[in-house]
């Protein structure tokens, strides 16, 4: 069937200066047939310089492979109207495989196939369409699809050992030693980069993790804030948090990270996210963090799991710790 698709695209007539954008999304989560939950994929192609979607959008219930796409793509082009029906002068994709892939297939039909880092026409779509069926503007990462370690240059390896020690944090259970107004302050090797202040979320036994501070002025003025205001704003310059969530509240690009690699979690509310929440006029954006900022975070999580008891007792602890990026020196006060 596929070389047929390719023989009929071959008798259509190459439109010069045309450009396919293609972009694989993640609308959400949806029940199948047996009431099953799954997130399916979907590719959306648009037409330089019409800006036009060619075909409508086809739901795959699990990752397709990239012979799959271009056989849906050609199978909607060859039942349009052939007097519109043409070939591009090229195709770009935000798939590095896939450009390889769509290369090998139809650069012998004079089209010519690159992988581009960000396709800004078709992503304004992809993103007006996205906000359509509901999902939120805050991380355009997520709207657009992007790939979790292009956009962080963080490794496959940083990654699997932040899962882990957020595996190891969470079978701790802080949250049952320690409140959101227990702060605990930090002094960390090159600590000027990095949030000085911090406290455990989930006591009250809704939302579990680790909100930092870049002061502990910061954690005093919210709490203040919180006193007299309902819902106090977030900083201006932005708030981490290490959050354990389903794999339902994943965002995209971290859940098709983890979805590559199944890094073990401590249950299924379990799954360790670390994003930077900072307010942009009466809405907020998120930021994911880069190789360093990583890497002080899971310092502080196996450091904070490993004293967690003697902190409890003794308000400052002192030592290092073994990160990928090397041994770092951290001390913990309790306030």
């Amino acid at each position: 069937m596929k070389e047929l698709l390719i023989e009929r695209f071959k008798e259509f007539p190459i439109k010069q200066g045309t450009v396919w954008q293609g972009i694989r999304l993640r609308p959400g989560w949806m029940n199948n047939d047996d009431n099953e939950l799954f997130c399916p994929h979907m590719m959306l192609w648009g037409e330089l310089p019409a800006h036009y979607i060619l075909s409508q959008p086809k739901l795959f219930n699990t990752h397709p492979s990239h012979q799959d796409i271009l056989n849906d793509l050609l199978q909607a082009i060859i039942q349009t109207d052939n007097k519109s029906a043409h070939r591009p002068s090229a195709i770009w994709v935000k798939d590095k495989n896939f450009a390889d892939f769509l290369s090998a297939k139809l650069e012998p039909l004079d089209i010519r196939c690159e992988y581009k880092s960000s396709l800004p026409e078709i992503e304004i779509i992809a993103k007006d369409m996205m906000k359509s069926m509901g999902l939120k503007n805050a991380d355009a990462h997520s709207l657009v699809n992007d790939d979790f370690f292009e956009i962080t240059k963080i490794t496959e390896e940083q990654m699997a050992s932040f899962y882990d020690a957020g595996k190891i944090l969470y079978r701790a259970e802080p949250w049952q030693y320690f409140t959101d107004s227990d702060l605990i302050t930090i002094d960390y090797e090159d600590g000027n980069k990095f949030p000085k202040a911090f406290v455990v979320m989930g006591s009250g036994g809704m939302e579990f993790g680790l909100s930092f501070f870049d002061t502990s002025d910061q954690f005093y003025k919210m709490v203040m804030q919180a006193s007299t205001t309902k819902n106090p704003p977030m900083p201006s310059s932005g708030m981490w948090a290490v959050n354990y969530s389903s794999i339902m509240e994943l965002p995209t690009p971290e859940l098709e990270a983890w979805e590559k690699h199944r890094w073990k979690v401590a249950g299924e509310d379990a799954f360790p996210v670390i994003l930077n929440y900072r307010c942009k006029g009466r809405s907020y954006k998120v930021d994911r963090p880069n190789s360093q900022e990583l890497a002080f975070f899971e310092a502080i999580m196996r450091f904070f799991r490993k004293n967690m008891t003697i902190l409890r007792k003794k308000p400052t602890v002192k030592g290092k710790i073994p990160t990928l990026l090397g041994e770092k020196e951290i001390s913990l006060h309790l306030h």
